[in-house]
């Protein structure tokens, strides 16, 4: 019995003995998650591993749901493999017993389980997340009037998914340590209303749906016909009403005010200023100012629901009145009191074309208003100039052409509005000189220098408002001149006009003729008058009591232009068309002077391009 037990000892002694692997290898047969690692190191290992588990990883679990699918990754489901808890597992091998049955018996040897963490908030978050994608209360009845009968389509259930369910589902599947698939239970969610609260609704819609309805305003009506009112109702569940008002009817907010938004436009109306003018004494209204109207579409959508809960016909049309900022009912409140400043320029000589663009912007202009602290801007306050607006096509020079253009003249405007606030002592926000000399703004002994161009679109005449009243634009336009009349409350200053300074004056370059083929052959006009070069200060003095508070100086380099002619084209029997010289000055006339020299193109237009180095200087 010794000799026995001793060899039985020596056997188990010898089999325990046998290798079970090197300890830098994982022993033989063990196996993670279906993946066999006996023999690898623990790098080969690991590399197995990650390229086994890739797919776990990206998507351990497919959600299904209505033929919708979801496939999370494991990490959104709060999952996490400890893989050098598990290679540490691994490399250690088999137990004693283990090993010893494996040996005795040449079982397989157990596998080795993969460490897998679950962060149970994350999953929870994400199981929130979807449900949110598929939850859905219990759909109303959809309402229909067809051929005069009111129909209510059956509702469907609504759905809930049952969170508590798939949670344990998915733990289950990922337990099993191989991508699977869940169907994501759901619960039916009941409606909270029951067959009293849709009778009590079906009654309120046919009642309410037997007759159109009738929108009135002021005399005026527009009626709803029953087919249009079913199609902007709809049903509304309230699960905490009494029974029988579980169940209640109203507008569809948007899908109305659409409606109503084409049904009642032309009840909209814009308020509308009182058009003034200064009568001598005050300022009154040529034009009575007007509220404006505009649909109180909350106030409107209320009443109709209202309407519907009383079975009403009829509804009025609540309305907001949009009163104008300037009203006729309270003009002294505009704080105009005075005449300001008056600009005036002369424009004897000038084309019929280029006369009537001068009465057309002054037209736009004459009425403006200007509130306290504005900035007046005279591009804006004339609009554009085009003929659909009544401006005519003349000559006008544009850089440094003369061309046909639109709108010659209407620099005038500007220049004598210049004026206007210059002599109300306004600051000056933008203003433009002349690239060259024009006669007309000297003519009445103001100094050269006193001007302004504007050009559209860019250049602009642009001043502020810095008195506490609004200022009210006034002109006046006679046979050969422009006023600009401002009126409101004065700023208190005496103001001087002193200069002009000139320098560097340069000699206008020799004559140019150009051929216009519009022109009858033989036919010589001039169209540019030569002006010398010149650099010109004016300077503005603002004075209170005497002393000077101001002194605003600017500055404007006028550039020489010569005599420039624009000819008709050759007669066709002529080898080279005639030349002709200018007509002779009239007796008593100066050359340059516009009361002699009358044509098509003697104008400065508005869209003269302002000298870019001309400068202001206050």
């Amino acid at each position: 019995m010794a000799t026995l037990g001793l060899a039985a000892l020596i056997l188990v002694v010898g089999l325990l003995r046998l290798p079970a692997g090197s300890d830098d290898v994982i022993p033989h047969g063990v196996t993670v998650a279906g993946a066999e690692l006996g023999g690898l190191t623990r790098q080969q290992a690991t590399q197995v591993l990650e390229t086994h588990l890739a797919r776990l990883e990206a998507a351990p679990v497919t959600l299904t749901f209505e033929g919708r699918t979801w496939q999370p990754t494991l990490a959104e489901l709060g999952g996490t493999i400890d893989l050098e808890h598990t290679l540490d597992r691994a490399m250690a091998g088999q137990s004693f017993f283990a090993r010893l049955r494996t040996r005795l018996l040449g079982s397989a040897p157990d596998p080795i389980p993969l460490y897998l963490t679950l962060d149970l908030p994350k999953l929870e978050r994400y199981l929130s997340r979807l449900a949110e994608e598929i939850d859905r209360p219990p759909a109303i009845p959809r309402l229909e009037l067809r051929d005069g009968q009111l129909l209510l389509h059956e509702p469907q259930p609504g759905v809930r998914v049952d969170q508590d369910r798939l949670r344990k589902a998915v733990i289950q599947a990922l337990q099993r340590l191989q991508p699977s698939t869940v169907e994501i239970p759901v619960q039916t969610v009941p409606a909270a209303y029951g067959d009293e609260d849709v009778q009590a609704a079906v009654a309120t819609l046919s009642r309410f749906l037997a007759q159109p309805l009738t929108l009135r305003f002021e005399g005026r009506s527009w009626q709803i016909d029953p087919a249009t009112l079913a199609s902007l109702l709809l049903l509304v569940e309230r699960p905490d009403a009494p029974a029988g008002q579980r169940l209640t009817v109203r507008f569809a907010h948007e899908q109305t005010a659409s409606y109503l938004g084409i049904l009642l436009s032309d009840l909209w109306r814009p308020a509308k200023n009182a058009q003034l003018a200064w009568n001598g004494e005050r300022v009154v209204a040529v034009t009575e100012s007007q509220d404006g109207l505009e649909l109180d579409l909350p106030a409107m959508l209320a009443a109709l629901d209202g309407a519907l809960a009383q079975g009403l016909a009829v509804v009025p049309v609540p309305v907001k009145r949009i009163e104008p900022a300037i009203s006729s009912n309270n003009l002294e409140a505009l704080g105009i009191r005075e005449l300001i400043g008056v600009g005036e320029t002369i424009f004897a000589g000038s084309s019929p074309e280029r006369a009537h663009n001068i009465r057309v912007a002054a037209g736009y202009l004459n009425g403006i208003l200007i509130p306290p602290g504005a900035t007046f801007s005279f591009n804006e306050a004339i609009g554009p100039i085009t003929e659909e607006r009544g401006y005519r096509e003349g000559y006008v020079i544009l850089a440094e052409q003369t061309v046909p253009g639109i709108g010659g003249g209407v620099c005038q405007v500007a220049t004598t509005t210049f004026r206007a606030a210059f002599f109300a002592g306004l600051p000056f926000v933008e203003r433009h000189p002349h690239r060259y000399r024009v006669m007309w703004y000297e003519l009445g002994g103001w100094p050269v220098g006193f001007d302004a161009a504007i050009f559209q679109p860019g250049a602009d005449l642009k001043f502020q408002n810095t008195t506490s009243a609004y200022i009210l634009v006034q002109t006046a336009v006679t046979e050969e001149k422009l006023y600009v009349y401002l009126y409101g409350t004065s700023l208190g200053y005496e103001v001087e006009l002193q200069g002009p300074e000139i320098a560097n004056e340069v000699a206008p370059p020799p004559d140019v003729e150009e051929v216009d083929p519009s022109l009858p052959p033989g036919e010589r006009r001039q169209v540019e008058w030569a002006k010398s070069g010149m650099d010109v200060t004016i300077t503005r003095i603002l004075k209170r009591g005497g002393q000077v508070v101001e002194r605003e100086r600017f500055f404007t380099r006028y550039e020489p232009w010569g005599n420039k002619y624009l000819v008709g084209p050759a007669p066709v029997e002529e080898a080279t068309p005639p030349t002709e010289m200018p007509a002779p000055t009239p007796e008593g006339a100066t050359p340059g002077d516009p009361s002699t020299e009358r044509s098509a193109g003697e104008e400065m237009p508005a869209n003269d391009e302002p000298d870019t180095n001309s400068t202001t200087e206050g």
